[in-house]
């Protein structure tokens, strides 16, 4: 049985002493970034339990700037795959699907991206 909804969104908001700071430096802001997606990649890849060189997975990520207010506020919504491609030594992929992260699962994402 597949889950309703193939992807899952994770949203990672700015703490505001470090707002300004990336919206004036989006080099910054893309390091973050790429923290923020290697802790969420490596955590479906291991809940999967599927060795990392063999498995991938994949999200689109919007950065938003402004509140409805127009405030500095600063957010990543990014959307993931609900699982991860696993390639098999014959070099075929197939799509395993994790089930949705606990509490504890979130507590934890959230310690290592900090």
């Amino acid at each position: 049985m597949l889950p309703d909804e193939p992807l899952r969104q994770w949203v990672l908001s700015v703490p505001h002493a470090l707002r300004l700071l990336f919206a004036s430096q989006p080099v910054i802001m893309g390091r973050v970034l790429a923290i923020v997606y290697r802790v969420i990649a490596t955590h479906l890849i291991n809940k999967a339990d599927v060795p990392r060189n063999m498995a991938r997975t994949g999200a689109v990520t919007l950065i938003q700037r402004f509140g409805s207010a127009l405030n500095l506020n600063m957010q990543l919504h990014m959307l993931f795959l609900d699982g991860v491609y696993v390639e098999n030594c014959a070099s075929a992929v197939h799509f395993r699907w994790v089930s949705a992260p606990t509490s504890a699962e979130l507590t934890e994402v959230a310690q290592r991206t900090a």
